[in-house]
């Protein structure tokens, strides 16, 4: 009887791993993300809203913000099934929720960016940005160091 509880709880313990397997491999890696971009046979999605994209994105990235779920489900539906999806936000909380509802969509191949764009920039990756941030002179750089 001991040998059997024994191998009902390795059983049960290999069985509710299974499911963490398939969450791991859904968050990849700055370096892997980084490749299959590169690669350009992947639909790319930013699920910011739409000041945090402005802000700064991938290039080429498509935005759906992902706390915007009417939003979110309007503009997911001209994405391509078939086709292999990138997707990512800031840290990759909701990147890793939209990662996980577009794949119960029927989409075949989702990845989410593990750590987001915080983790592409720490490994100094490149973002683009939409808003033109004022340079200050360095003259006015250097008044403004000895006026302090």
């Amino acid at each position: 009887m001991k040998l059997l509880v024994q191998f009902l709880f390795v059983f049960m313990t290999v069985l509710s791993s299974c499911d963490g397997i398939a969450q791991q491999k859904l968050s990849i890696t700055v370096a892997e993300f980084d490749s299959k971009w590169q690669s350009g046979t992947y639909q790319l999605l930013d699920v910011r809203t739409a000041g945090e994209y402005k802000t700064s994105h991938l290039k080429n990235a498509l935005q759906a913000d992902w706390l915007n779920k009417k939003q979110f489900e309007e503009r997911t539906k001209y994405l391509d099934q078939s086709k292999p999806v990138l997707v990512y936000c800031a840290s990759g909380v909701r990147s890793e929720q939209a990662a996980k509802w577009l794949l119960k969509q029927g989409f075949a191949e989702v990845f989410n960016l593990k750590g987001g764009t915080s983790a592409w920039q720490l490994e100094g990756k490149q973002l683009e940005t939409d808003v033109l941030v004022p340079q200050m002179a360095v003259d006015a750089f250097q008044q403004k160091i000895t006026v302090q």
